[in-house]
């Protein structure tokens, strides 16, 4: 009974809206790790998203993964049904862009401030989530998509088609289904396997990951997918 309750009581926690994101930006070139609260994240951007966050004032450690440098240690405090979206400044503190207000009705699908739906978690490429111009996320919508994936396929090798696929995910956030369009352009599942696994972290909705299953032509190399997403 206990633990109906607990179950009860975190599905409540959901559908009022009762947590809070984080939403920041190192403005360094190199590759980090970030952790706030017990979340853990790593990548080549300097650009964090962290939700589902109880209201705290958290500590927030990022720090250079080649190098150890510590680049910031300090304590973000994430209000109730808000986003904090800031940077790093040079001297490692916490620099507020602008606050924006989260409501969820549940545990997937969010309300913006105009009063629009999209899903859970957002997406950070201007499709239904409003970032500050200067988050270093590009606006894509599904024809420049469609003209980068035509551009790859026109590719001769994979390694080049890798080099591009790989810039372009820096400056663009991609749906999993994106991410399986670009797999499917390769040659090689050596090169689908390298770019899934690069992707991940450029992905908004990674939990649909397993629609990359039929891209791979080999069982074993979709479970080498699934063995390194599971140790992130």
């Amino acid at each position: 009974m206990k633990s109906i309750s607990t179950l009860v009581a975190i599905g409540l926690f959901f559908v009022n809206g009762m947590a809070g994101e984080l939403f920041v930006k190192v403005n360094q070139t190199g590759s980090f790790y970030a952790t706030y609260g017990t979340q853990v994240q790593y990548n080549q951007t300097g650009i964090f998203r962290f939700f589902d966050l109880p209201a705290s004032n958290g500590q927030l450690i990022i720090q250079n993964q080649n190098t150890g440098q510590l680049i910031a240690n300090v304590y973000v405090s994430v209000p109730v049904n808000l986003r904090k979206i800031g940077q790093i400044g040079w001297n490692g503190q916490f620099q507020l862009i602008q606050t924006e207000q989260v409501s969820y009705i549940n545990w997937y699908t969010q309300y913006t401030q105009a009063g629009n739906q999209f899903p859970f978690p957002p997406q950070p490429n201007g499709n239904g989530c409003n970032l500050p111009t200067n988050s270093g996320w590009n606006q894509l919508n599904e024809k420049d998509f469609q003209n980068f994936v035509d551009q790859l396929k026109n590719e001769s090798f994979d390694n080049t088609r890798l080099k591009s696929a790989k810039q372009f995910a820096k400056t663009n956030r991609l749906s999993a289904d994106q991410v399986k369009a670009v797999t499917e352009t390769f040659s090689f599942d050596s090169s689908r396997l390298e770019w899934a696994k690069y992707a991940y972290d450029y992905c908004y909705n990674p939990g649909s990951y397993f629609v990359l299953r039929p891209a791979f032509a080999f069982a074993s190399n979709y479970n080498d997918l699934q063995d390194y997403i599971a140790k992130k």
